[in-house]
């Protein structure tokens, strides 16, 4: 493991126990590093906090960004396996990666979030922008409500977001697929036209 890595994996473990109060110190120590080599990565500890956050971000979001290709016109049923492979793909990651998960759950909740900025990161701004023009799309098809199209993108990322938690929580129901499909049609009446 490269020694960038090791700071970043230190940082999400300390960061996802102790907020983002833990200390560069218990970092570097943690990583076997020096704080010399930490502050040559990164500037500031913000600066470790938002790459860290970009990285989980751009690693979630690319899950979900892969299944959004070609959105049928006139295939209401595609369009809606297109939408539950991409929210179930997004779920899967977040349950299996739940340190992760909570890490994005950490800095979405916090004053940082306020820092971080689609237009200065490309790659997630891109996947971002998939997800929106697939709700756009839904929209001017007459799939979804006519909503405006970031606040229904916006709702299917915190749907998935509220299933990886829940279904950690309740790992039963995680390989019922009759509760996944009910739970299916609540969130697609939710967006649904």
């Amino acid at each position: 493991m490269e020694t960038k890595d090791k700071v970043l994996n230190s940082a999400l473990i300390l960061f996802v126990e102790n907020g983002f109060d833990a200390t560069t110190s218990s970092i570097t120590k943690r990583a076997r590093v020096s704080s010399g080599i930490l502050f040559h990565y990164f500037n500031t500890k913000t600066d470790l906090i938002i790459e860290l956050y970009t990285k989980i971000l751009s690693e979630y979001y690319s899950q979900a960004a892969q299944t959004l290709q070609d959105i049928p016109q006139n295939d209401l049923e595609k369009y809606q396996k297109i939408v539950r492979l991409s929210q179930e793909k997004m779920v899967y990651w977040g349950i299996n990666n739940w340190q992760k998960f909570q890490y994005l759950q950490l800095f979405e909740g916090s004053l940082l979030a306020n820092q971080f900025s689609l237009q200065e990161n490309k790659e997630i701004e891109k996947m971002y922008l998939r997800f929106y023009e697939v709700t756009r799309l839904g929209i001017e098809y007459g799939y979804l409500k006519n909503l405006p199209v970031d606040y229904l993108t916006n709702i299917g990322v915190v749907m998935s977001s509220y299933d990886i938690k829940y279904f950690h929580e309740n790992p039963k129901y995680w390989n019922d697929e009759n509760f996944k499909e009910d739970l299916w049609q609540i969130q697609w009446n939710i967006i649904a036209k």
